[in-house]
């Protein structure tokens, strides 16, 4: 609800929260209504659902809407959007977009109908000290040299972790798949074509495993970690793609190694394509590459939260 010049406007979002997903709005002369909808050429103020499929570089599904003025008059619009890499498939989840906002006629408009969304736009203000980078491409390097985990790392479930010594330290916990609280501390992938590495600085205790992992919920990730079982080290890459398969996932790929020193893990990913690849002395191996990567992808694990990319260790 916002009060604007004596009436109230109610913003509104519909259509789902797909790719018929818009904002609406009403107005008002009291509080308690009754609202009367802004005339067609308004409604919706934003929508992407009017635009062609197949077009290039297509924001999707952009709607829950809220309207900022700012102190010199101008106004904001902050709402939800994807861009998919295929029809309704995205695994970075619903991002936070920013575009200017208008008042014409006594109703404020976001985007004219037809419109596409603009992923570049101007700063409306100066930023406010240092912050992690959240769009545009970049790279950024973790330390781990404070005393605890950085804003931008999450767990799952209160899980913990420990950083000490500028490294993260985690005790292997339950697995990934078992709705449990795992030793998983992971970033948010932020790009549709983008590479997370991390490196492992001792093999794991035996019975254990740990390595990297792309994560959109416990049912839908993918792995590639040391395993230490019967006596040998393994390197293995899974993949999950719902609650029938096992709670280790289903086995991509896997090697006997022999390592006593750090070990890398990277994976890469390219749409909806993710490579799995390790590295002992930096060698790099590709141990399964260009693996399907659409389990990860709202369309088929469900969410919006986008994939979570970090480091793993758990029980065998």
């Amino acid at each position: 609800l916002i009060k604007k010049n004596g009436a109230y406007y109610l913003i509104a979002a519909e259509g789902g929260t797909s790719v018929n997903h818009s904002q609406v709005v009403f107005r008002a002369d009291r509080i308690d209504g009754p609202y009367t909808p802004a005339p067609a050429d308004v409604n919706p103020i934003l929508t992407q659902r009017d635009l062609r499929p197949g077009r290039p570089d297509p924001v999707s599904a952009a709607g829950h809407a809220d309207l900022v003025e700012l102190p010199d008059g101008r106004w904001q619009a902050v709402f939800l959007a994807t861009r998919p890499y295929a029809e309704d498939y995205y695994n970075i989840g619903r991002e936070t977009w920013l575009l200017p906002a208008t008042w014409e006629g006594g109703w404020p408009r976001i985007l004219p109908h037809g419109a596409t969304a603009p992923r570049i736009v101007m700063r409306p203000l100066p930023a406010a000290g240092e912050a992690p980078p959240q769009n545009g491409s970049f790279t950024a390097h973790d330390e781990f040299d404070g005393s605890a985990l950085p804003l931008n790392w999450m767990t799952m479930r209160g899980a913990k972790v420990t950083v000490a010594g500028g490294e993260l330290r985690l005790s292997p916990g339950d697995r990934l798949g078992a709705s449990g609280k795992p030793a998983f501390a992971a970033r948010r992938q932020q790009h549709i074509v983008a590479t997370a590495e991390t490196e492992l600085l001792a093999p794991p205790a035996p019975n254990s495993s740990a390595g990297l992992a792309a994560l959109q919920n416990d049912d839908y990730f993918l792995t590639i970690a040391a395993v230490a079982r019967d006596g040998r080290l393994l390197i293995r890459a899974a993949r999950r793609a719902g609650p029938k398969e096992p709670e280790a996932g289903v086995t991509l790929a896997e090697r006997a190694i022999a390592a006593t020193g750090p070990i890398r893990f990277r994976i890469s990913a390219r749409a909806g394509r993710y490579d799995l690849a390790y590295a002992l002395d930096g060698h790099w191996t590709t141990l399964a590459g260009d693996v399907d990567g659409t389990n990860l992808s709202t369309a088929t694990a469900g969410g919006f939260v986008g994939t979570m990319i970090g480091p793993f260790a758990e029980r065998n």
